[in-house]
Order: structure tokens, then C-alpha cells, then sequence
């Protein structure tokens, strides 16, 4: 069952107890699953480029819809990703708990 944003350990109220993608990148969905979160985003602007996710707690990775690891992708040793965004793109998360 997906989860809405206030249910279980989320709490839409602070905002950093939710994951930061960066400017423009608009959360559209995070689902529970047995490992972790999924994370769906959307680019909201026409720029194109590297940019930096970021969790409290938890190791980010970006996926294709069948959960492979996404290849143009940094991982960093403190959990943060670094991702290539596409105009209006739509993304793929990962997130663990460190």
C-alpha cells in the first residue's frame, strides 16, 4: 500500500524529514517499501544538468521503473546522489536508511 506523505515516519510538517532534490524538482510521490522509500520527482523547468539529492538518514539512488541503478549517477559516501536532470524529466529514487 503506497503511503501518503503524512503517514508513518514522515511528517509533512518539518520540512527536513523529506528528502531535498534540489530547485525545481517537485516530489510528486514517496512509497514505502520493504528497504526503504521509493521516490518519484519531476524536473518542473527546461534546465538540464547535474544536480544534488539530499536525505537526513538515508542513502539515495536513482532507478529506472524496474529498480536497476540509473548508470549517469554519483554516489557519495554520505548517502547524497548526484543526478543528471533533463527538461520536465521524470525520476526515480531509491532511499535507504543509513
Amino acid at each position: 500500500k503506497a503511503a501518503s506523505l503524512c503517514e508513518g515516519s514522515l511528517s509533512a510538517g518539518k520540512t527536513n524529514d523529506l528528502p531535498d532534490f534540489g530547485p525545481g524538482i517537485q516530489i510528486l510521490g514517496i512509497h514505502h517499501e520493504p528497504d526503504g522509500f521509493r521516490i518519484s520527482v519531476r524536473n518542473l523547468t527546461e534546465k538540464t544538468g547535474h544536480q544534488k539529492a539530499h536525505w537526513d538518514g538515508y542513502k539515495l539512488c536513482q532507478t529506472d521503473y524496474y529498480g536497476r541503478e540509473a548508470e549517469d549517477q554519483k554516489k557519495a559516501d554520505n548517502g547524497d546522489c548526484t543526478f543528471m536532470k533533463h527538461p520536465y524529466g521524470l525520476y526515480l529514487f531509491r532511499a535507504e536508511k543509513i
